[in-house]
């Protein structure tokens, strides 16, 4: 089941996102800091600004966004993903979330929708299934500890 997270949902989100995000924050070197992180999810679910999918009464994805206007144009709204955590078994629910957020993004009259992905290895074939519902390739990062 698709649906906005409330507060009762904060432990398990909290866990998913630590288990996700700790996993790639580590491959960068970035120290996962828990306070920080159960802040943010906190942030989310108390701005509405998010979505879950429920399998089996257990929140097993997550996602959530910001809007902000273009650093170039003011007047171009980004709909940006900033947090996306799916574990779950069932294969269908990355997109079943993925089409929960885009209807997010329409509804909120956005100009453009703005996905991250923080996992190399699936870079190929997201590129594939993100073109095929339309997105465009749009930048790579780079980071270097200092």
């Amino acid at each position: 089941m698709l649906r906005q997270a409330v507060i009762k949902d904060r432990d398990e989100c909290f866990e998913l996102a630590k288990e996700v995000y700790g996993e790639f924050m580590a491959r960068y070197g970035i120290q996962l800091v828990e306070e920080d992180l159960r802040a943010t999810v906190d942030y989310f679910i108390k701005a509405g600004q998010n979505l879950v999918i429920e399998q089996d009464g257990k929140v097993c994805g997550m996602t959530a966004w910001i809007i902000t206007g273009h650093p170039a144009n003011k007047n171009c709204k980004i709909f940006q993903e900033v947090l996306w955590c799916c574990k779950s078994k069932y294969k269908t629910d990355a997109l079943i979330l993925l089409r929960g957020l885009e209807a997010r993004a329409k509804q909120s009259g956005v100009n453009i929708t703005v996905l991250a992905n923080l996992s190399l290895e699936n870079e190929p074939k997201l590129r594939k299934i993100y073109g095929r519902m339309g997105y465009i390739y749009m930048e790579s990062n780079y980071s270097k500890g200092n």
